[in-house]
Protein backbone atom coordinates (compact mmCIF):
# COMPACT_ATOMS: atom_id res chain seq x y z
CA UNK A 1 0.00 0.00 0.00
CA UNK A 2 1.28 3.68 -0.84
CA UNK A 3 0.20 6.77 -2.15
CA UNK A 4 1.19 8.78 -4.91
CA UNK A 5 0.92 12.67 -6.06
CA UNK A 6 -1.00 13.63 -8.63
CA UNK A 7 -0.35 17.23 -9.79
CA UNK A 8 -3.96 19.03 -9.95
CA UNK A 9 -2.45 21.56 -12.57
CA UNK A 10 -1.83 18.24 -14.60
CA UNK A 11 1.70 18.58 -15.35
CA UNK A 12 5.09 16.96 -13.36
CA UNK A 13 7.46 19.19 -11.58
CA UNK A 14 10.91 19.39 -12.37
CA UNK A 15 12.91 17.63 -9.46
CA UNK A 16 14.47 20.91 -9.24
CA UNK A 17 11.68 22.28 -8.65
CA UNK A 18 10.18 19.65 -6.06
CA UNK A 19 13.56 20.03 -4.47
CA UNK A 20 12.96 23.85 -3.89
CA UNK A 21 9.22 23.71 -2.86
CA UNK A 22 10.18 21.38 0.00
CA UNK A 23 13.35 23.67 0.61
CA UNK A 24 10.08 25.94 1.56
CA UNK A 25 7.66 23.56 3.46
CA UNK A 26 10.41 21.64 5.90
CA UNK A 27 12.96 22.47 8.20
CA UNK A 28 15.59 19.22 7.23
CA UNK A 29 16.12 18.51 3.85
CA UNK A 30 18.77 17.02 1.62
CA UNK A 31 18.86 16.37 -2.16
CA UNK A 32 21.22 14.03 -3.75
CA UNK A 33 21.63 14.30 -7.57
CA UNK A 34 24.32 10.95 -7.54
CA UNK A 35 21.45 8.87 -5.81
CA UNK A 36 18.68 9.44 -8.06
CA UNK A 37 20.94 8.78 -11.40
CA UNK A 38 21.59 5.89 -9.43
CA UNK A 39 18.08 4.98 -9.14
CA UNK A 40 17.47 6.00 -12.73
CA UNK A 41 19.85 3.62 -13.83
CA UNK A 42 18.95 0.67 -11.67
CA UNK A 43 15.04 1.99 -13.14
CA UNK A 44 15.93 1.43 -16.48
CA UNK A 45 18.11 -1.87 -16.25
CA UNK A 46 14.71 -3.13 -14.12
CA UNK A 47 12.06 -2.66 -17.14
CA UNK A 48 14.45 -3.28 -19.76
CA UNK A 49 15.29 -6.76 -18.37
CA UNK A 50 11.49 -7.45 -17.99
CA UNK A 51 10.07 -5.78 -21.28
CA UNK A 52 9.62 -8.80 -23.00
CA UNK A 53 7.64 -10.60 -19.96
CA UNK A 54 5.45 -7.75 -18.81
CA UNK A 55 4.51 -6.68 -22.58
CA UNK A 56 3.95 -9.88 -24.02
CA UNK A 57 1.09 -9.27 -25.85
CA UNK A 58 1.17 -5.77 -26.27
CA UNK A 59 3.98 -4.14 -28.31
CA UNK A 60 2.57 -0.58 -28.25
CA UNK A 61 3.01 -0.15 -24.54
CA UNK A 62 6.44 -2.25 -24.70
CA UNK A 63 7.60 0.22 -26.86
CA UNK A 64 6.35 2.91 -24.68
CA UNK A 65 8.80 1.26 -21.92
CA UNK A 66 11.59 1.19 -24.10
CA UNK A 67 11.49 4.90 -24.87
CA UNK A 68 10.99 5.47 -21.15
CA UNK A 69 14.25 3.24 -20.54
CA UNK A 70 16.20 5.31 -23.37
CA UNK A 71 14.71 8.62 -21.59
CA UNK A 72 15.85 7.27 -17.96
CA UNK A 73 19.40 5.64 -19.59
CA UNK A 74 19.89 9.66 -20.87
CA UNK A 75 19.26 11.76 -18.21
CA UNK A 76 21.54 14.56 -17.58
CA UNK A 77 23.19 15.32 -13.80
CA UNK A 78 20.28 16.24 -11.80
CA UNK A 79 17.49 15.28 -13.91
CA UNK A 80 16.59 13.08 -11.63
CA UNK A 81 16.95 13.35 -7.65
CA UNK A 82 16.85 11.53 -4.02
CA UNK A 83 15.28 14.09 -2.09
CA UNK A 84 15.19 13.19 1.97
CA UNK A 85 13.07 15.43 4.22
CA UNK A 86 11.32 16.62 6.86
CA UNK A 87 10.91 18.37 10.41
CA UNK A 88 13.02 16.43 11.84
CA UNK A 89 15.69 13.54 10.66
CA UNK A 90 13.66 11.74 12.68
CA UNK A 91 10.86 11.86 11.07
CA UNK A 92 11.93 12.62 7.29
CA UNK A 93 10.85 10.63 4.44
CA UNK A 94 12.63 9.66 1.41
CA UNK A 95 11.94 9.87 -2.52
CA UNK A 96 13.19 9.89 -5.99
CA UNK A 97 12.20 12.00 -8.60
CA UNK A 98 12.07 11.44 -11.98
CA UNK A 99 10.97 13.70 -14.70
CA UNK A 100 7.31 13.09 -15.88
CA UNK A 101 7.04 10.49 -13.17
CA UNK A 102 4.43 10.99 -10.16
CA UNK A 103 6.28 10.36 -6.56
CA UNK A 104 5.17 7.87 -4.98
CA UNK A 105 5.52 6.99 -1.40
CA UNK A 106 5.09 3.21 0.19
CA UNK A 107 5.09 2.25 3.73
CA UNK A 108 6.79 -0.94 6.04
CA UNK A 109 2.87 -1.02 7.31
CA UNK A 110 -0.07 0.59 9.25
CA UNK A 111 2.39 2.25 11.95
CA UNK A 112 4.53 3.57 9.28
CA UNK A 113 1.81 5.16 6.90
CA UNK A 114 0.17 6.68 10.28
CA UNK A 115 3.59 8.11 11.22
CA UNK A 116 4.25 9.49 7.54
CA UNK A 117 0.71 10.70 7.52
CA UNK A 118 1.08 14.56 8.47
CA UNK A 119 4.56 14.83 5.85
CA UNK A 120 3.22 13.17 2.79
CA UNK A 121 0.26 15.40 3.14
CA UNK A 122 2.41 18.48 3.75
CA UNK A 123 4.26 17.35 0.99
CA UNK A 124 1.48 16.98 -1.61
CA UNK A 125 0.41 20.55 -0.58
CA UNK A 126 3.72 21.69 -1.01
CA UNK A 127 3.83 20.18 -4.51
CA UNK A 128 0.03 21.36 -5.35
CA UNK A 129 -0.57 17.61 -5.87
CA UNK A 130 -3.36 15.36 -4.92
CA UNK A 131 -2.84 12.18 -2.57
CA UNK A 132 -4.46 9.38 -3.64
CA UNK A 133 -3.89 5.90 -2.51
CA UNK A 134 -2.72 3.03 -4.58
Amino acid sequence: MGHVLMPKAGRHHSAHEVAERLRREFACIEVDADAGAEAAASAADWLESRLDVLFVDAPERRERARQRVALLRSLAPGDALRIDFGDTWDTARSITVFPDEPIRFGYGGDEDERAARATVERCAHALECDLVLF
